[in-house]
C-alpha cells in the first residue's frame, strides 16, 4: 500500500466567533472543513512561505484538507481518464478546490485559502513536500461580511459531491464552473464581470449569434424565474442590462458613465445569477445532463415556450 499524504489549505478570513460550527463539515472524497491541524504551523512547514503567506497560516484557525496515497511527489492517479495526466497533489488540490467553490455556491462568503501544502506523513510538519500559492479568494464587496451556518456547510456537501462527479471532458456544467472559480479570484471588476458572463454564456448562451442578448436574457429568466408576470419578467430585465454592460466592456466603450455603485451591483447581479444558476442545476442530475447534452439548446427554449402556453 502507498504511504498517506495530507494535502491542507489553510483557510483565511474565517473565524468561528459565534460558535456555531460545532463540528467538522465532511465533504466527498474524504475532504475535511475543520479545525487548523497546529502541527502544520511548525517552523519547518512555515519556512516554505513567504512572509505573508506564513503570516496568514499562523492566524488561520481552520482549514480544509484531504488525505491520500501517493509513492511520491508526482506520482499519477490511476483513475485519471484526461488527455494529460495529473498527479495524486493535483487530483487533492482540485477536490479542496471544490470543496470552498461549493462552499461559495452555499453562501457566498470571505471563507477561502491562497496557499495549499503537502505533507507525506500527515501530522508531522517537518514532512512538508510541496507549496501552492492559488492567489487570494476574492468574495464580492457585499458578501465579504457573510458566514456560513451550519445548514450551509452541509448543503455545501452535498454539492461538492456533485462537483466532484461532473464530466469533465466536453461539459458545459464544468466548463462554467472552471470560469466561476477565476470569477472568484479576480480583483480588478471589469475582469470579473466579463468572467462572470462567460461563464453565463457556457451555460445559457445560444449557438447561434443572431439576437444572443435577448434570447440570454429570456432564458436566464425563463429557467431562474417561477413565473412568467413578475419574477421572470425581473430577471430578464437583470440579465439584459447586465449583458448589455458586458457588451460595452468588452468592444472597450468609455465607461465614464458607470459609477462605482452601479459598477458594484451590476457585478453583484451578475454573479447572484451564476450563482442561483449552478444550485439549480446542481441539484438535479437529469438538469446536468440536459446542460452537458446535446439537447441543451431545445430544452431552454422550451421553456420559454411552456412559459407562454401556461399563461393562455
Amino acid at each position: 500500500m502507498s504511504p498517506k499524504w495530507c494535502c491542507i489549505a489553510p483557510v483565511i478570513n474565517y473565524w468561528d466567533k459565534v460558535k456555531q460550527f460545532d463540528e467538522p463539515a465532511q465533504f466527498a472524497n474524504g475532504v475535511i472543513f475543520g479545525p487548523m491541524q497546529d502541527w502544520a504551523k511548525c517552523k519547518e512547514a512555515l519556512d516554505w512561505l513567504r512572509g505573508s503567506e506564513r503570516d496568514r497560516v499562523l492566524k488561520s484557525t481552520f482549514s480544509f484538507s484531504v488525505e491520500y496515497q501517493a509513492e511520491s511527489l508526482g506520482d499519477p492517479d490511476p483513475e485519471w481518464e484526461g488527455p494529460k495526466p495529473r498527479s495524486m497533489q493535483d487530483k487533492a488540490e482540485e477536490l479542496v478546490m471544490l470543496a470552498n467553490l461549493a462552499i461559495w455556491l452555499a453562501c457566498p462568503s470571505s471563507v477561502g485559502f491562497d496557499v495549499i501544502l503537502h505533507f507525506n506523513r500527515p501530522g508531522d510538519g517537518t514532512s512538508i513536500r510541496r507549496v501552492i500559492p492559488f492567489g487570494m479568494f476574492l468574495p464580492h464587496i457585499l458578501d465579504a461580511d457573510s458566514k456560513p451556518t451550519t445548514a450551509d456547510f452541509r448543503l455545501a456537501a452535498t454539492l461538492h459531491k456533485v462537483l466532484s462527479s461532473l464530466r469533465r471532458d466536453d461539459g458545459t456544467v464544468w466548463t462554467a464552473a472552471r470560469v466561476l472559480w477565476k470569477v472568484l479570484h479576480e480583483p480588478m471588476w471589469e475582469v470579473r464581470f466579463l468572467l462572470s458572463w462567460v461563464a453565463m454564456e457556457a451555460l445559457y448562451g445560444p449557438i447561434s449569434p443572431q439576437e444572443i442578448s435577448y434570447r440570454l436574457s429570456q432564458r436566464v429568466a425563463f429557467f431562474l424565474g417561477s413565473n412568467k408576470s413578475s419574477e421572470a419578467r425581473k430577471i430578464f430585465e437583470i440579465a439584459k442590462n447586465g449583458y448589455g454592460w458586458r457588451s460595452k466592456v468588452v468592444h472597450g466603450s468609455r465607461l465614464s458613465k458607470l459609477t462605482t455603485e452601479v459598477s458594484k451591483t451590476i457585478s453583484y447581479e451578475a454573479e447572484t445569477l451564476l450563482r442561483k444558476t449552478f444550485l439549480r442545476i446542481l441539484e438535479d442530475p437529469e438538469m446536468i445532463s440536459k446542460f452537458d447534452g446535446a439537447d441543451r439548446e431545445e430544452h431552454l427554449d422550451s421553456l420559454i415556450f411552456d412559459a407562454y402556453q401556461a399563461g393562455t
